[in-house]
């Protein structure tokens, strides 16, 4: 939404509509651009790899790296392509887990510091999801950064 109104100017300055492909996974509507929008869901993550975050780049990535030398790379294509792609994808796990206030991770995060000489922010939230509990990412990464400065501190 934040590069709307360029994406329709840059689509008004083209020659061939055809050729404006977005790519934004979760975006199923765009005013004006829909019909520009590529199908791209986290789904396609197995297959480019890496966080969510960036899901659109490493599936946009992909996608052009597919084309190879062909010149005419358009929204029709690309549509054609994820689809493809989308139709042989595993669907997304669905994972049970409990959220955890902000003390709890502090604390499974302290323990783990206590008990063990090298502790990995990764790796101490993949154990802290594989015990059942959620947390999303950036709020683990502060307060582990949070436990982490006090023990420093």
């Amino acid at each position: 939404h934040a590069v709307q109104d360029d994406l329709l100017a840059a689509r008004d300055l083209l020659v061939d509509p055809d050729q404006l492909a977005v790519f934004s996974a979760g975006t199923d509507e765009l005013s004006g651009l829909t019909e520009h929008l590529v199908p791209c869901d986290a789904r396609l993550q197995p297959l480019v790899g890496g966080i969510l975050r960036s899901l659109n780049v490493r599936v946009l990535r992909k996608y052009l790296n597919s084309c190879g030398s062909r010149s005419t790379v358009g929204v029709r294509n690309a549509k054609r392509t994820l689809e493809g792609w989308l139709a042989t994808a595993p669907e997304r796990p669905k994972y049970d887990r409990s959220p955890a206030s902000d003390d709890e991770i502090r604390q499974f995060v302290s323990r783990a510091m206590q008990s063990q000489t090298r502790v990995s922010r990764t790796g101490l939230l993949q154990a802290f999801r594989r015990s059942g509990r959620a947390c999303e990412q950036n709020r683990f990464k502060a307060l582990f950064g949070e436990v982490e400065a006090a023990r420093h501190g």
